[in-house]
């Protein structure tokens, strides 16, 4: 439901899957979204004090996302 918002919304984001105990499901919709130029993605095991700096600079440098037609619904 955030990442629905978040793409009402228009807005950079920066997006960490969760990914423990084998999870893929965020992983895998989170990087398509990134493929599409509709977010920013860390990993968990990126997940550091430096890799969130970084990816919150990544994001924000980034232009802001196009529009898009993806069913939200």
């Amino acid at each position: 439901n955030t990442v629905c918002d978040v793409l009402r919304a228009g807005c950079r984001s920066l997006l960490v899957p969760f990914a423990a105990g084998g999870e893929t499901e965020q992983t895998v919709r989170s990087l398509m979204l990134e493929e599409l130029g509709l977010a920013t993605v860390l990993t968990e095991k990126d997940l550091t004090p430096e890799g969130l700096a970084q990816a919150i600079e990544q994001a924000l440098a980034g232009p802001r996302p196009a529009a898009h037609r993806l069913d939200l619904g």
